[in-house]
């Protein structure tokens, strides 16, 4: 039940059958947000069009002088941010008691992506340590914030499926008419664009042919030019992540992007809408992993020269990152690449190129022969509960890297809902490592 005494859970069973279909992440977080739409929307939704609803008596009471202060800040107005840069979002914490009991306005904007239409609901949040929680249907959907600052609020929403990240910022504006005209004025959404890079790519016998692949950039909505993010993405699972996905890493970037960065999401080749074949072979053998490697290489030599001629990129400040086969990729990049001078770090999410049911570990000779090629300081994280590597695999693959002179700071998550193979998606978890991992190498500094 909520604040209100309503149930948040549309009273319909949805049953999803493993066996027929897999559902992807992507998925599955649309289907969660719908669930608390079209909730908000029956309830609150208005006939007329505003960025992101509130109620008409909505009212900021200031925290009375005997409220701590750790638990005053949380209240007022937070706006500017969208979960995972998509979904836009106002915060409003009303009214705090003395316990930490704070009343909460929770509302949305339209979201096409995610077929989810505005609302806003009230809902009973509680304040301690450090931290403002309240939950949806029935408890299973969890929503935090913690402060950054006195004027920066971090949110997190999680399910046992789904998680998403926004950032919201403190304004001084506490009427309903002012917080909309704000809104109306605050570009809150942050925007992609589809573009296409031309790669260089060698054909079976020997030719040289010129080939584009698709591409997701963000950029700062400022003028100038930016560290750059170079997010690698993995497998097709095999098959489970149809190959024709566009994968845009929305949540990921949405971190990089408040940090002052720009992200590039590439597809690639025979992935997306990028052209080629995909030839990234799954037998577990070393030749294969070879055959892969090299192909995945050879698309990132042409996303290198194509960020290198680009007028927002500082090109003093890359980072390479990626997800499993993109993880590894990065690592095998930062020590073997045709460009491995412009890389400044590393962030290895799970990275591995083929699975423990190989039975023959394919992992660490890769990762032995980028840790004989670089001592690039990077940062690798991983979590228990991965369908692909056990704990005791990864840290082999840890090993073998140091050993031959490679140097990572490592992070072993406890389990993350779902599968730790999933890790990247669950920034409430790693986002401190990596805030003190780009400082320490001063990414985005000269």
């Amino acid at each position: 039940m909520d604040a209100m005494g309503r149930n948040p859970i549309p009273k319909k069973s949805y049953k999803i059958d493993s066996r027929k279909e897999v559902i992807t992440e992507m998925k599955m977080k649309k289907i969660n947000f719908i669930f608390l739409a079209l909730f908000l929307a029956s309830l609150y939704c208005p006939a007329h069009a505003e960025p992101v609803p509130l109620p008409e008596d909505l009212n900021v009471v200031q925290p009375i002088s005997d409220i701590p202060k750790e638990i005053a800040s949380f209240s007022g107005v937070w706006v500017g941010g969208s979960w995972d840069g998509v979904l836009p979002h106002i915060l409003v914490v009303e009214r705090i008691e003395s316990n930490g009991n704070a009343s909460v306005i929770y509302a949305i904007g339209d979201c096409p992506e995610w077929n989810i239409r505005s609302g806003w609901i009230r809902v009973l949040g509680k304040i301690e340590k450090g931290q403002l929680e309240f939950s949806f249907q029935d408890g299973r959907t969890r929503v935090w914030y913690k402060l950054e600052g006195e004027s920066k609020l971090i949110g997190f929403y999680e399910t046992a499926r789904v998680a998403s990240f926004v950032i919201l910022e403190k304004t001084r504006t506490l009427t309903r008419e002012e917080i909309l005209r704000l809104c109306q004025e605050k570009k809150m959404r942050i925007e992609a664009e589809n573009i296409q890079i031309p790669i260089k790519t060698r054909g079976l016998f020997g030719g040289v042919k010129t080939l584009k692949l698709e591409a997701t950039l963000y950029r700062p909505s400022r003028e100038g030019n930016f560290p750059m993010v170079v997010f690698n993405h993995g497998s097709t699972g095999p098959g489970r992540i149809p190959a024709t996905l566009t994968l845009k890493n929305e949540a990921q970037a949405n971190y990089f992007i408040h940090r002052g960065y720009s992200v590039i999401s590439p597809m690639r080749k025979g992935r997306g809408s990028s052209e080629g074949t995909y030839n990234e072979p799954y037998a577990c053998d070393s030749a294969s992993v070879s055959i892969g490697l090299n192909s995945a290489a050879e698309d990132l030599d042409g996303v290198f020269g194509f960020i290198s001629d680009q007028p927002y990129v500082d090109n003093e400040n890359i980072l390479l990152t990626g997800v499993s086969r993109g993880g590894i990729l990065s690592v095998y990049y930062a020590g073997n690449g045709k460009h491995r001078s412009k890389v400044k770090g590393v962030i290895n999410f799970v990275g591995g190129w083929m699975g423990e049911r190989c039975g023959t570990d394919l992992n660490s000779p890769v990762f032995a022969k980028a840790g004989k090629a670089t001592k690039l300081p990077m940062l690798w994280l991983y979590s228990e509960g991965d369908s692909f590597y056990s704990p005791t695999a990864i840290k082999d693959y840890l090993k073998a890297f140091t050993k031959a002179g490679g140097n990572a700071e490592f992070k072993l998550y406890g389990s993350v809902p779902g599968d730790g193979h999933r890790l990247a998606s669950f920034i409430s978890a790693w986002k401190e490592a990596a805030d003190q991992y780009l400082d320490s190498i001063s990414f985005g500094k000269h």
